[in-house]
């Protein structure tokens, strides 16, 4: 619990805990079935070798975000960061159910 409690912290003194991603490129991370296997996979495993470069801080806050519901705080988040992680949870369920299985074992819930 303390940990979490310092990635919170973390994530709050620095203004975000995610960074600014630009809604096309999230949607593409999540535009076909492969698309979003290799997004999970980067979320879960992050490879500096196959992943986009944002996906690191993603993978990194996870964790944490699921320990919160998937709901960023506003001191943590910006709005745009907030609609995106709702977006990109939104559609793991909706349209990959498998995918956010494995994500959401992996984090595990």
């Amino acid at each position: 619990m303390k940990y979490l409690s310092l990635l919170l912290l973390v994530g709050v003194a620095c203004g975000q805990l995610l960074p600014e991603i630009e809604p096309e490129l999230i949607r593409s991370w999540l535009e076909t079935p492969e698309a979003a296997e290799k997004s999970v996979s980067c979320i879960i495993r992050f490879d500096a070798k196959t992943c986009d470069q944002k996906a690191s801080t993603i993978s990194a806050a996870f964790p944490l975000l699921a320990r919160l519901n998937f709901e960023c705080p506003a001191s943590a988040c910006s709005p745009s960061s907030a609609k995106n992680i709702k977006f990109v949870v939104g559609v793991l369920q909706a349209k990959y159910p498998d995918q956010w299985n494995r994500l959401t074992k992996s984090l595990g819930l």
